[in-house]
């Protein structure tokens, strides 16, 4: 049975129902400091040993980890749907769970999934505070600024 998501206006932004099992922290920065909207729960999983390998430096999003499609707009999913855009990526924003300044990321589409990658180890693995260790949960979430960056 496919999953039903109910949608609810909060704060003039539409929020996705498992939204709301966000941190507050985390909902309070990405509304107030990101001014975010469609904010969308795009994974969840537990952190693997690739995720921490300093020489596979990236987090992966296998297609069974995809909970929701639809936080690519169209012109991206057209950009890592093509050759040159898959191996190139996308520059991305990343909040990482310490709610430091954001890092610059790319996204990339491969045959398992979608990755995080480029300097995801240095900016946000090697970062303490960010608590990522082999069979954490985490949890990513997608979400538009003002500029539909």
């Amino acid at each position: 049975m496919a999953e039903v998501a109910t949608l609810m206006e909060t704060e003039e932004r539409v929020v996705n129902a498992e939204m709301l099992d966000m941190p507050e922290s985390l909902k309070n920065h990405i509304i107030q400091e990101e001014n975010g909207k469609d904010i969308v729960l795009v994974m969840n999983k537990k952190i693997g040993k690739t995720d921490l390998n300093k020489n596979d430096n990236r987090l992966l999003i296998a297609w069974g980890n995809v909970r929701d499609y639809n936080f690519l707009n169209q012109e991206e999913k057209s950009i890592l749907n093509s050759k040159k855009g898959a191996n190139k990526g996308i520059e991305v924003s990343v909040i990482p769970p310490s709610l430091e300044s954001n890092v610059k990321l790319k996204l990339k589409k491969w045959n398992t999934g979608y990755c995080l990658t480029d300097k995801w180890h240095s900016l946000v693995v090697n970062n303490q505070e960010n608590g990522l260790e082999i069979g954490v949960t985490v949890k990513l979430y997608s979400f538009r600024n003002n500029s539909s960056e």
